[in-house]
């Protein structure tokens, strides 16, 4: 399918060069290491069929600064993001159907400032030094050791209950 390599609708690899990069819709996953250490990429379109991104699928994409998670996402694997340097959420209220976010997934994405969300894996957002503001879901069910750690967090905004 040109520029991608798709199985079963799992893009198993990017072999286009192009900056902006438009992921073809009934793709469900992106598979581990699609993308990752691709230096060309500064734009991804996900599709409304996406519903995983998997272990380093995006890892050191260093050019990247733009990405949509569509609403029918569930879940970003470990290091998916990570070192994605440049990358900024299109927007900052992840989708509500996201219901894990694993160990590192946006580790070193420095320009992340502010994010709503579920549940929080180990490391999630290790080292995003801008990141100052979370709003957390009433489903929250958990958030791992060192998520935070190395950010500005300065505003966590809660209206559930602590149990």
């Amino acid at each position: 399918m040109g520029d991608f390599e798709i199985k079963d609708g799992v893009l198993i690899k990017y072999i286009g060069h192009n900056r902006y990069v438009v992921v073809p819709e009934g793709t469900i996953a992106i598979g581990d290491s699609a993308f990752k250490d691709n230096e060309s990429i500064i734009s991804v379109e996900l599709p409304s069929s996406l519903r995983r991104i998997n272990q380093l699928a995006f890892a050191r994409c260093i050019n990247l600064s733009s990405i949509n998670l569509p609403d029918s996402i569930t879940e970003i694997c470990s290091s998916a993001f990570s070192s994605c340097y440049k990358l900024i959420l299109a927007k900052k209220e992840l989708p509500k159907s996201l219901i894990r976010i694993e160990e590192e997934a946006f580790s070193n994405c420095k320009l992340i400032t502010e994010l709503v969300f579920v549940s929080i894996g180990a490391r999630a957002f290790f080292h995003c030094e801008l990141l100052s503001k979370i709003k957390l879901s009433k489903a929250i069910e958990s958030i791992s050791s060192n998520a935070f750690q190395f950010t500005k967090m300065k505003d966590v905004f809660y209206n559930g209950t602590i149990e």
